[in-house]
Protein backbone atom coordinates (compact mmCIF):
# COMPACT_ATOMS: atom_id res chain seq x y z
CA UNK A 1 0.00 0.00 0.00
CA UNK A 2 1.46 3.28 -0.51
CA UNK A 3 2.36 5.88 1.83
CA UNK A 4 -0.44 8.46 2.38
CA UNK A 5 0.80 12.13 0.42
CA UNK A 6 2.14 14.77 3.46
CA UNK A 7 1.81 18.13 2.28
CA UNK A 8 4.58 19.87 1.05
CA UNK A 9 6.88 21.18 3.23
CA UNK A 10 9.37 24.45 1.78
CA UNK A 11 12.98 24.39 2.16
CA UNK A 12 14.58 21.43 1.70
CA UNK A 13 16.94 20.59 4.33
CA UNK A 14 13.88 20.99 6.87
CA UNK A 15 11.87 18.98 4.35
CA UNK A 16 14.29 16.42 4.94
CA UNK A 17 14.35 15.92 8.42
CA UNK A 18 10.35 16.22 8.43
CA UNK A 19 10.08 13.66 5.88
CA UNK A 20 12.35 11.01 7.36
CA UNK A 21 9.93 11.77 10.58
CA UNK A 22 7.00 11.43 8.86
CA UNK A 23 8.01 8.06 7.69
CA UNK A 24 9.33 6.83 10.97
CA UNK A 25 5.42 7.79 11.94
CA UNK A 26 4.01 5.86 9.54
CA UNK A 27 6.08 2.80 10.82
CA UNK A 28 6.01 3.31 14.40
CA UNK A 29 3.56 5.72 15.85
CA UNK A 30 1.05 5.67 18.51
CA UNK A 31 0.51 6.38 22.43
CA UNK A 32 4.14 4.79 23.69
CA UNK A 33 5.41 3.96 20.83
CA UNK A 34 3.15 1.69 19.42
CA UNK A 35 3.84 -0.24 16.49
CA UNK A 36 0.63 0.17 13.87
CA UNK A 37 0.75 -2.54 11.39
CA UNK A 38 -0.87 -1.61 7.96
CA UNK A 39 -2.52 -3.96 6.09
CA UNK A 40 -3.50 -4.45 2.74
CA UNK A 41 -6.86 -3.16 1.66
CA UNK A 42 -9.13 -4.90 -0.76
CA UNK A 43 -12.79 -5.60 -1.37
CA UNK A 44 -13.50 -7.50 1.82
CA UNK A 45 -11.37 -5.34 4.49
CA UNK A 46 -13.46 -2.64 6.87
CA UNK A 47 -11.29 0.22 6.72
CA UNK A 48 -10.51 2.53 10.26
CA UNK A 49 -9.82 5.96 8.89
CA UNK A 50 -8.80 8.81 11.32
CA UNK A 51 -6.40 10.41 13.39
CA UNK A 52 -4.83 9.02 16.94
CA UNK A 53 -7.72 7.83 18.49
CA UNK A 54 -8.30 5.21 15.47
CA UNK A 55 -4.91 4.44 15.25
CA UNK A 56 -4.93 3.18 19.00
CA UNK A 57 -8.01 1.29 18.38
CA UNK A 58 -8.77 -2.16 19.13
CA UNK A 59 -8.69 -3.62 15.74
CA UNK A 60 -6.27 -6.42 15.95
CA UNK A 61 -7.00 -7.40 19.54
CA UNK A 62 -11.03 -7.40 19.89
CA UNK A 63 -11.71 -8.18 16.32
CA UNK A 64 -9.29 -10.66 15.02
CA UNK A 65 -11.92 -12.59 13.28
CA UNK A 66 -12.18 -9.75 11.00
CA UNK A 67 -10.47 -8.07 8.14
CA UNK A 68 -9.73 -4.41 9.69
CA UNK A 69 -7.26 -2.28 8.13
CA UNK A 70 -6.04 0.84 10.66
CA UNK A 71 -5.70 3.91 8.85
CA UNK A 72 -5.41 6.16 11.74
CA UNK A 73 -2.57 8.75 11.77
CA UNK A 74 -1.63 10.29 14.70
CA UNK A 75 -2.24 14.23 14.60
CA UNK A 76 -3.88 14.11 11.64
CA UNK A 77 -6.41 16.93 11.06
CA UNK A 78 -9.48 16.15 8.32
CA UNK A 79 -7.36 17.86 5.65
CA UNK A 80 -4.73 15.69 6.08
CA UNK A 81 -6.78 12.80 5.79
CA UNK A 82 -8.36 13.54 2.32
CA UNK A 83 -4.88 12.48 0.77
CA UNK A 84 -4.99 9.36 2.71
CA UNK A 85 -8.81 8.80 2.09
CA UNK A 86 -7.97 8.95 -1.82
CA UNK A 87 -5.26 5.67 -1.80
CA UNK A 88 -7.95 3.86 0.68
CA UNK A 89 -10.75 4.75 -1.85
CA UNK A 90 -8.23 3.83 -4.92
CA UNK A 91 -8.38 0.16 -3.25
CA UNK A 92 -11.63 0.15 -2.91
CA UNK A 93 -12.53 -1.59 0.67
CA UNK A 94 -16.02 -3.58 1.50
CA UNK A 95 -16.56 -0.08 4.09
CA UNK A 96 -15.05 2.47 5.57
CA UNK A 97 -15.37 4.33 8.95
CA UNK A 98 -14.42 7.34 9.91
CA UNK A 99 -13.36 9.44 12.40
CA UNK A 100 -11.83 12.81 12.45
CA UNK A 101 -11.90 16.68 13.26
CA UNK A 102 -10.72 16.63 17.04
CA UNK A 103 -7.16 17.68 15.94
CA UNK A 104 -9.27 20.91 14.20
CA UNK A 105 -10.69 21.91 16.83
CA UNK A 106 -7.29 21.62 18.52
CA UNK A 107 -5.77 23.74 15.48
CA UNK A 108 -8.85 26.33 16.12
CA UNK A 109 -10.60 25.21 12.81
CA UNK A 110 -14.23 26.08 12.68
CA UNK A 111 -16.62 23.19 11.73
CA UNK A 112 -17.30 24.82 8.36
CA UNK A 113 -13.65 23.95 7.79
CA UNK A 114 -14.02 20.17 9.12
CA UNK A 115 -17.21 19.90 7.06
CA UNK A 116 -15.23 21.24 3.83
CA UNK A 117 -12.50 18.68 4.01
CA UNK A 118 -15.02 15.66 5.18
CA UNK A 119 -17.49 16.52 2.00
CA UNK A 120 -13.99 16.11 0.10
CA UNK A 121 -13.08 12.84 1.44
CA UNK A 122 -17.15 11.64 0.79
CA UNK A 123 -16.33 12.82 -2.41
CA UNK A 124 -13.56 10.72 -3.14
CA UNK A 125 -15.45 7.84 -2.50
CA UNK A 126 -18.52 8.04 -4.20
CA UNK A 127 -15.97 9.02 -7.31
CA UNK A 128 -13.66 6.29 -6.87
CA UNK A 129 -15.63 3.70 -4.84
CA UNK A 130 -19.19 4.00 -5.00
CA UNK A 131 -19.70 0.19 -3.87
CA UNK A 132 -17.76 0.93 -1.07
CA UNK A 133 -19.91 1.21 2.68
CA UNK A 134 -19.05 4.71 3.81
CA UNK A 135 -19.79 5.68 7.77
CA UNK A 136 -19.13 8.80 9.66
CA UNK A 137 -18.74 8.64 13.09
CA UNK A 138 -19.38 11.28 15.60
CA UNK A 139 -16.53 13.55 17.82
CA UNK A 140 -15.65 12.54 21.17
CA UNK A 141 -16.43 14.33 23.71
CA UNK A 142 -13.28 16.14 25.28
CA UNK A 143 -13.59 18.44 28.44
CA UNK A 144 -11.10 21.01 27.20
CA UNK A 145 -13.47 21.93 24.29
CA UNK A 146 -16.78 20.41 24.58
CA UNK A 147 -18.85 23.35 22.96
CA UNK A 148 -16.35 23.00 20.06
CA UNK A 149 -17.10 19.15 20.06
CA UNK A 150 -20.90 20.01 19.90
CA UNK A 151 -20.86 22.62 17.53
CA UNK A 152 -18.71 20.55 14.71
CA UNK A 153 -20.97 17.17 15.30
CA UNK A 154 -23.79 18.84 14.73
CA UNK A 155 -22.19 20.29 11.49
CA UNK A 156 -20.95 16.86 10.92
CA UNK A 157 -25.06 15.54 11.28
CA UNK A 158 -26.32 18.17 8.78
CA UNK A 159 -23.40 17.00 6.29
CA UNK A 160 -24.23 13.41 6.36
CA UNK A 161 -28.36 14.15 6.36
CA UNK A 162 -27.40 16.19 3.34
CA UNK A 163 -25.43 13.46 1.57
CA UNK A 164 -27.26 10.63 2.42
CA UNK A 165 -24.72 8.95 4.32
CA UNK A 166 -24.67 7.18 7.41
CA UNK A 167 -23.79 8.13 10.49
CA UNK A 168 -22.75 6.27 13.74
CA UNK A 169 -23.65 8.71 16.81
CA UNK A 170 -20.10 7.72 19.25
CA UNK A 171 -20.97 10.82 21.17
CA UNK A 172 -23.76 9.20 23.57
CA UNK A 173 -22.35 6.34 24.34
CA UNK A 174 -19.03 7.90 25.90
CA UNK A 175 -20.60 11.37 27.13
CA UNK A 176 -20.15 11.77 30.84
CA UNK A 177 -23.10 14.17 31.20
CA UNK A 178 -21.16 17.42 31.09
CA UNK A 179 -19.45 16.76 27.62
CA UNK A 180 -16.28 14.80 28.79
CA UNK A 181 -15.36 11.27 28.62
CA UNK A 182 -16.03 9.52 31.20
CA UNK A 183 -12.99 9.02 33.50
CA UNK A 184 -12.81 5.48 32.94
CA UNK A 185 -12.82 5.61 29.65
CA UNK A 186 -10.03 7.73 28.60
CA UNK A 187 -6.32 8.09 29.69
CA UNK A 188 -5.88 11.77 29.08
CA UNK A 189 -9.42 12.95 28.08
CA UNK A 190 -8.59 12.33 24.83
CA UNK A 191 -7.30 9.29 23.85
CA UNK A 192 -9.52 6.32 24.86
CA UNK A 193 -8.06 3.26 27.86
CA UNK A 194 -9.00 -0.26 27.52
CA UNK A 195 -12.08 0.09 28.73
CA UNK A 196 -12.83 2.86 26.51
CA UNK A 197 -11.88 1.19 23.59
CA UNK A 198 -14.26 -1.70 24.25
CA UNK A 199 -16.92 0.48 24.64
CA UNK A 200 -16.03 1.61 21.01
CA UNK A 201 -16.34 -1.94 20.05
CA UNK A 202 -19.02 -2.77 21.45
CA UNK A 203 -20.84 0.00 19.49
CA UNK A 204 -19.10 -0.74 16.07
CA UNK A 205 -19.12 -4.67 16.61
CA UNK A 206 -23.36 -4.39 15.72
CA UNK A 207 -22.61 -2.51 12.87
CA UNK A 208 -19.65 -5.28 11.77
CA UNK A 209 -22.24 -7.58 11.93
CA UNK A 210 -24.89 -6.03 9.24
CA UNK A 211 -21.77 -5.25 6.79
Amino acid sequence: MQIPKRPAIVGAGLGAVLLGLSLAAWVWSGRGGRDVERLPIDASTIVMLGDSITEQGPWASTFADREIANEGYSGYTTAQLVDVAETVAAARPSSVFILTGTNDIRDGQSPSWTVRHLRLILDEFERTAPETTVIVQTLLPRADRASEVVAANDAIRSLTDERGVELLDLYPAFDDGAGALRRDDTVDGLHLSDQGNQVWADVLDDRFAQL
